[in-house]
């Protein structure tokens, strides 16, 4: 009787027995008293801590690189503000959720809109941070550059953009500036814009023109890189001071956050089909990395006040605003050359989307056609049906044999 008193108090008071020669003894669980006989063992629920401490430490990352990146997106909008609210009429302010201009997509994207200047039909600042507050990104990239070598090409990226104003056919051609360093990158993210131009691979072809070799140029004709750079050497001299690259590439800290600047009148993505006028407007982009505090976003200005400048030199070469020394106006046989191509590209274009449309009639032909066959076929005899399976067969064989033979 005493064995099972014991017994009993073990169970209700949390312990054990475990069975001896001498009978059963009492052994103490480890944990914790609850309520009653409850009790709370943490070696019992590990694999459950384990996911408590992973979604804790989740959440802690996502906070702190959410207000990472917030913050310096607001650096460069506040210390950029006074200079677009001077160059814009309006900068839109409609995001009910946020105190600022800035528009956000989740916490690693935001943009940023204005418009009303002459000449630019409207700007956008494109914030894209890597989405480190992702610990399942921050995994997935370290296997992938374990695997590539380490050629992942995303980055943070500053992107200005400047659409300009329309003009009767919106042809400007394709021109870019890229940082070498991210060339590869850049040609091989598949912009279809950039399809039009060609790599300048002359070694000293960035140092005839005034720049660094850091600089790779890529352009649609030799009269659009002479437009924008200058001739080589001396030649270009006075071109080059008209536009201002070179000029603000060597004697400003600017130089340093410019990865590409790309003028264009093409669409970074291909179309389906050939585009409407209004469907390809003119385009200053600046690609720049990510500045991250007050100080950093001071030196990318110029590089604002640059894409502004080009834009106001365009408008004052085409359109009904232009001057009577305009200093970025393409030549005529130019213009003629870049529409000849793009006629080209439109016609291209056409023949792709019209051949998937005629390759989709075929098949649904096709499979009509078969409809309509077997509905004939069971339509038969089951007698007929034979005779006409054992014809197959035999044109089958045949084939067969006709292919071993060659």
């Amino acid at each position: 009787m005493d064995r099972f008193t014991k017994l009993g108090s073990a169970f209700n008071g949390g312990a054990s027995a475990a069975a001896t020669a001498d009978g059963p003894t009492l052994t103490a669980r480890k944990g914790f008293h609850l309520i009653g006989a409850a009790y709370f063992n943490p070696a019992d629920f590990k694999l459950e801590g384990i996911f408590v401490v992973g979604a804790i430490a989740y959440i802690i990352i996502f906070a702190v690189m959410r207000a990472r990146n917030r913050k310096a997106a607001y650096a460069w909008v506040r210390t950029a503000m006074p200079e677009l609210q001077e160059e814009f009429a309006l900068i839109a302010n409609q995001n009910p959720y946020s105190r600022g201009p800035l528009l956000w997509n989740g916490a690693g994207e935001a943009a940023l809109y204005a418009t009303g200047r002459r000449g630019v039909d409207r700007f956008q600042a494109f914030f894209h941070f890597l989405p480190l507050h992702d610990p399942l990104f921050i995994i997935g990239r370290a296997f992938y550059d374990n695997f590539s070598g380490g050629l992942s090409h995303d980055r943070s990226t500053l992107t200005l953009t400047l659409t300009l104003s329309q003009t009767t056919d919106n042809i400007i051609g394709v021109f870019a500036l890229v940082d070498k360093s991210v060339l590869r990158a850049t040609r091989t993210s598949k912009r279809f814009d950039l399809t039009f131009t060609k790599l300048i691979e002359a070694e000293n072809a960035a140092t005839q023109r005034g720049l660094s070799n850091q600089w790779a140029i890529l352009s649609e004709n030799g009269d659009l890189t002479d437009l924008w750079l200058g001739e080589i050497n001396d030649k270009g001299q006075a071109q080059r001071q008209k536009v201002g690259i070179q000029k603000l590439l060597d004697d400003s800290p600017a130089g340093k956050w410019l990865e590409s600047l790309v003028i264009s009148d093409q669409p970074t993505e291909k179309p389906p089909g050939p585009l409407l006028l209004e469907d390809r407007p003119r385009k200053i982009t600046l690609t720049l990395r990510m500045p991250r505090s007050a100080s950093q976003a001071r030196e990318t200005l110029p590089l604002l006040g640059l894409a502004l400048s080009l834009a106001d030199g365009i408008a004052l070469s085409t359109g009904s605003q232009t001057s009577s020394n305009p200093p970025l106006r393409i030549r005529q046989d130019t213009l003629a050359r870049l529409r000849k191509t793009r006629a080209e590209v439109d016609k291209q274009l056409e023949e792709e989307s019209t051949r998937e449309e005629r390759e989709a009639e075929q098949e649904a032909k096709a499979e009509a056609k078969a409809k309509a066959e077997k509905a004939k076929f069971e339509k038969l005899s089951p007698a007929e049906q034979e005779r006409r399976k054992e014809i197959e067969r035999k044109r089958a064989m045949k084939k067969s044999m006709k292919t071993v033979k060659h």
